[in-house]
This record gives C-alpha cells, sequence and structure tokens, in this order.
C-alpha cells in the first residue's frame, strides 16, 4: 500500500452516522490507520479529494441522493493515488464487476467482519481487485438484473423497459407509442412501479436505477 508519510491516512464517505462511528472505531482502535476525515455528504467528499489525496477512501455506494460510484469516478478522473473500498449492503455481481473496471481495489459487504476488512485494507493495492461477495448464480450480469427486478421488485419485462424510457425523459405518450401502449396504460404502469419499488417521483427513480446499474 502506498503511504504518504506515517499511518496510512483514511476518509470515509456514508450516511449512515452509526455505522459510520463504528468504522472509524474499528480503525482507530486498530492502531494501524489515521481517520482523517469522515463524511455523510458525497458531496462534501467529493470536494475534499479536490485538494487532498487520502492513502485509503472507504464509500458507500447509496449516499444521499448520490451514487458512491461518483466518487469512485471522482479518483479516477483526477488520477488520484488513493485506493478506493467499497463497502456496501448491495451483493449484486454486476455492480461488483462495474466497481473492478472503475478502479476499486475492493467491494465488500457491510456484513464483512472487523477483522476482514483490517486485513483487506493492509493488503490493499492499485494492481488486485479484493471482493467477498460471492457469485450468486452463472448468469450474465443482463440476467441478474432482469432476475432481480422480476423476483425481488416483481417489476414486468414492460415494466423495466418504462422505467428505461421514463429515465429518458420520455413523456407516457412517448413511451405509449414506443411500446404500442396506449397513454393511459403507460400512465398506469408507470403508478404501478412507484407502488411496487416504495418511491415516488422522478428523482426517487432515478437514484433507485443508479444504484440498480440501469444506467
Amino acid at each position: 500500500m502506498r503511504i504518504t508519510a506515517g499511518l496510512p491516512k483514511i476518509i470515509l464517505c456514508d450516511d449512515h452516522e452509526l455505522f459510520l462511528t463504528g468504522i472509524r472505531d474499528i480503525l482507530v482502535k486498530s492502531g494501524g490507520f489515521l481517520v482523517e476525515k469522515v463524511f455523510t455528504r458525497s458531496s462534501d467528499c467529493i470536494k475534499y479529494l479536490y485538494t487532498s489525496e487520502p492513502d485509503l477512501l472507504i464509500t458507500d455506494l447509496n449516499i444521499d441522493t448520490h451514487d458512491g460510484f461518483e466518487i469512485v469516478n471522482e479518483v479516477k478522473i483526477r488520477k488520484l493515488k488513493t485506493l478506493v473500498v467499497i463497502l456496501t449492503a448491495y451483493e449484486e455481481p454486476f455492480l461488483v464487476e462495474k466497481a473492478r473496471k472503475m478502479g476499486a481495489c475492493a467491494y465488500l459487504s457491510k456484513t464483512t467482519s472487523s477483522n476482514e476488512l483490517l486485513q483487506t485494507l493492509e493488503n490493499a493495492e492499485p494492481s488486485k481487485f479484493i471482493t467477498n461477495i460471492r457469485e450468486k448464480s452463472q448468469l450474465s450480469s443482463f440476467e441478474n438484473l432482469e432476475a432481480q427486478f422480476t423476483g425481488k421488485y416483481r417489476l414486468s419485462k414492460q415494466e423495466i423497459n418504462i422505467i428505461k424510457l421514463v429515465l429518458e425523459g420520455k413523456t407516457n405518450q412517448e413511451i405509449g407509442n414506443t411500446l404500442f401502449i396506449s397513454k393511459h396504460t403507460a400512465e398506469t404502469h408507470r403508478r404501478n412501479i412507484y407502488k411496487k419499488l416504495g418511491i415516488s417521483g422522478f428523482v426517487s427513480l432515478q437514484q433507485f436505477a443508479r444504484n440498480h446499474g440501469i444506467v
């Protein structure tokens, strides 16, 4: 692991303060890391990276109204040497693969033990990728995604298509024309999608889509 001076410097980003406090305590008590900053807002974390280059960054994927991949991308485009560890409740294989391709050095489940977390941080290197997420099936990423939506969220293939069209900014009439259904049917599907996902409005749907690899 690249170390600037002394103990490896770490910043943390997670909007669950209790979890954030727990991770910070684990790192401090280990005696092997210096927790430089903690953030509950992804925008604050990104701003910090404008002027600082910590050795390690631990981030969740779902943070306030943003996607944790935005932070990973910030590290990438600024060509920082900061090693990024994603610590999240999302265990979908396509998200693990996305993290690897974006240059994260590790992708861990939030069920990870403190010892495993510390071991991962100690062994973190830019040339290798570490994950404790087990492959759930041999399906392709798209099939995994579709199976998740049709199973867990009870979304039909038609509704998945409608989500994509909504995110493209299509009106109900335009969605109807594209899928050869009436404007009323498109509107009904849209209401059902919001109900099934327990969300309301475009912004919430956009966040859901980012978190689940639709966009």
